[in-house]
C-alpha cells in the first residue's frame, strides 16, 4: 500500500508539495487517462528541472537569447544585369554547317538569346539580319516561307529567304553588327 495520506473524494496527494489538492489540478495523460502522480504546478517545475540537468550534463544547455536588432543586416538584393538594347527585333541567324539553316527568331535580349543559341549549336552562328519587329512579324514571316521550313524555326537556306535579307540589309540594326565578330564577342576558341 502507498504512504500517502487518504484524501476526499475528487482529490489526489501531491507527494512534492505534500498537499492535497484537486483532481483537475493535475495532468492527465491522453493515451492511458491516468492522472499524473503530481500537481500541475509541480509537475512543471520537475519537467524543467530535468531538461535542464540533461542539457547540462551533455554541455549542451545554452539558454536561448532573442536576437537584438542591431546585429540584423538585411540582405542586399542581387542586382540583375541590364543589357543595352531591349527591344523587340526578329533576327535571322545561319549556322556554319553544311546545310547553313537559317534561324527567324523573335527575342526581346537579342545577346542572351543568341548566347543560348550558339551554347545549343555545335557549328556556330552567323547572324545576317536582325529588324525591329515583333511575335506577329515573325508568325508572318514564318508563313511567307513555310515551303523552305525546316523544323522549327529552322529554314532551309532558298533564295527567297536570301533574298529577303538582302532587301532588308537598309533596315538592319547596326549595333548588332559586332556579333559576327569572334573576336569581340568571345566566341570562336
Amino acid at each position: 500500500m502507498s504512504n500517502s495520506k487518504p484524501v476526499a473524494p475528487g482529490f489526489k496527494h501531491c507527494p512534492r508539495c505534500n498537499q492535497a489538492v484537486s483532481l483537475e489540478h493535475f495532468y492527465i495523460n491522453p493515451k492511458t487517462l491516468r492522472v499524473f502522480s503530481y500537481c500541475k504546478p509541480c509537475q512543471t517545475t520537475i519537467s524543467k528541472e530535468a531538461r535542464q540537468r540533461m542539457l547540462a550534463n551533455r554541455g549542451q544547455y545554452i539558454p536561448v537569447q532573442p536576437r537584438r536588432q542591431a546585429e540584423y543586416k538585411p540582405r542586399k538584393k542581387r542586382e540583375l544585369p541590364v543589357y543595352p538594347l531591349a527591344l523587340p527585333v526578329i533576327y535571322f541567324v545561319q549556322e556554319q554547317s553544311p546545310y547553313g539553316f537559317i534561324k527567324i527568331g523573335f527575342a526581346t535580349q537579342f545577346k542572351t538569346r543568341l548566347s543560348a543559341l550558339k551554347v545549343d549549336n555545335p557549328w556556330g552562328l552567323r547572324v545576317l539580319l536582325v529588324v525591329e519587329g515583333d511575335r506577329e512579324v515573325e508568325k508572318n514571316l514564318h508563313w511567307e516561307f513555310v515551303e523552305d521550313h525546316f523544323r522549327g524555326e529552322w529554314f532551309r537556306p532558298s533564295a527567297a529567304i536570301l533574298s529577303y535579307i538582302e532587301a532588308r540589309q537598309g533596315d538592319h540594326v547596326p549595333t548588332y553588327d559586332h556579333y559576327n565578330n569572334p573576336a569581340q564577342d568571345g566566341a570562336g576558341h
